[in-house]
């Protein structure tokens, strides 16, 4: 019994695949993920008009470096309005950046 038992330890340790969440990279598909997950917080939120997601025309996806070490930009951008983009920022460990519509 203490052998079994062993056994389904060891399983559930190496069962993740050795791999450490230091050793993980923060893609630009996460990137993604979470800047239309945030966009759509905002517009939820009332932070951005609901009009965003209805003149909506298309969504970026820049990889970016600089001082303050921004991983990723995603830009949104709609027709006819003011302003017409908004910016959503994350840092090279997926954290968020910040956010703005100059893209600055």
């Amino acid at each position: 019994m203490l052998t079994l038992l062993l056994m389904a330890s060891i399983v559930n340790v190496s069962g993740h695949g050795g791999k450490t969440h230091t050793d993980e990279k923060f893609t630009a598909f996460e990137a993604l993920e979470k800047g239309v997950a945030f966009f759509n917080s905002l517009v939820e939120k009332g932070k951005l008009e609901k009009s965003w997601k209805k003149d909506l025309v298309s969504v970026k996806i820049s990889h970016m470096v600089g001082k303050d070490n921004r991983a990723y930009g995603i830009s949104f951008h709609r027709s006819n309005s003011n302003p017409p983009s908004v910016y959503i920022f994350f840092k090279t460990d997926g954290s968020y950046g910040g956010s703005n519509y100059t893209g600055e």
